[in-house]
């Protein structure tokens, strides 16, 4: 202000001229500050895609270690001016370890038995998984669907009984109905026209799920045989388990190394891809 007691014309041009440099400098700040934002924003977008690629990939390699964010806070300096509301570290790599966990085999199938409360067939199961992240990947191989199941079985995660899977307490409460008289115990038989393959194929797929690295023509032929699974018809002749063996071969449904088969890994596990980015 000038040196006399009331503001003239200049002080007035010099006023307005101070105010239209603070707005032009503050819509540059704001510019500056939504790039930053944006470029954040688009960092932690491309982070979240890497872990669940990752994710889904070592769930494929049966590996189901959850996913470790190593994410360290980067010192940005933005101009002052409302602050957006950055989320913390557990909102951003926990959720997302949590994802990547729930979203394997193994973690979906003891979720959709566990949901059911129920005894579900083989079937049923499939129907359930249809309905979920898994659903186009079963559509198109179904190996990933059995080592789930075998790994499950084997860590006593569910129960097999009468061709039927279980939780553990699904299978205490089935149980107790049985004693009780208010169900009754009989084996569930898939009809012939249930399944996409016959029983046998469905048997050697079971079977072989429970022994990645491999089973002789006779181990196989021998355990369809004398112990096959309650709910399949499975044939009672040697000759046709003999000929499906060198069917299923030639069909690359089964791998054979000398005299022992095996199943074919999971396209994800051969070629190294992403699998699911779907599954």
């Amino acid at each position: 202000m000038s040196d006399h007691a009331f503001p003239t014309h200049a002080d007035v041009r010099k006023w307005q001229a101070q105010l239209e440099q603070l707005v032009t400098e503050e819509s540059a700040m704001k510019a500056r500050h939504a790039e930053e934002e944006a470029r954040i924003k688009n960092k932690r977008t491309r982070l979240n895609k890497l872990i669940e690629a990752a994710a889904a990939f070592m769930d494929a390699m049966n590996d189901e270690s959850p996913v470790e964010v190593d994410e360290k806070p980067v010192a940005v300096n933005l101009p002052e001016v409302e602050k957006p509301q950055v989320p913390s570290k557990s909102e951003i790599a926990r959720p997302a370890t949590r994802r990547a966990g729930n979203q394997t085999w193994t973690a979906t199938i003891h979720r959709v038995i566990q949901d059911e409360g129920r005894g579900l067939t083989y079937q049923e199961l499939k129907e359930g998984l249809l309905k979920t992240h898994l659903g186009e990947t079963l559509q198109r191989t179904d190996k990933a669907f059995y080592g789930g199941i075998a790994k499950l079985e084997s860590r006593q995660m569910i129960i097999k009984h009468n061709g039927r899977l279980f939780s553990p307490s699904g299978y205490k409460r089935f149980m107790d109905d049985v004693a009780a008289g208010r169900v009754e115990d009989t084996p569930y038989v898939a009809a012939s026209n249930s399944w996409q393959v016959s029983p046998n194929e469905e048997a050697v797929t079971r079977l072989l799920s429970r022994h990645p690295k491999g089973l002789t023509t006779s181990e196989i032929v021998e355990s369809l045989l004398n112990d096959p699974p309650p709910d399949l018809a499975v044939t009672k002749n040697r000759n046709s388990l003999y000929n499906l063996l060198a069917r299923e071969r030639e069909r690359g449904n089964l791998v054979k190394e000398g005299d022992t088969y095996s199943l074919p890994l999971p396209e994800t596990e051969s070629s190294g891809s992403d699998e699911e980015a779907a599954a």
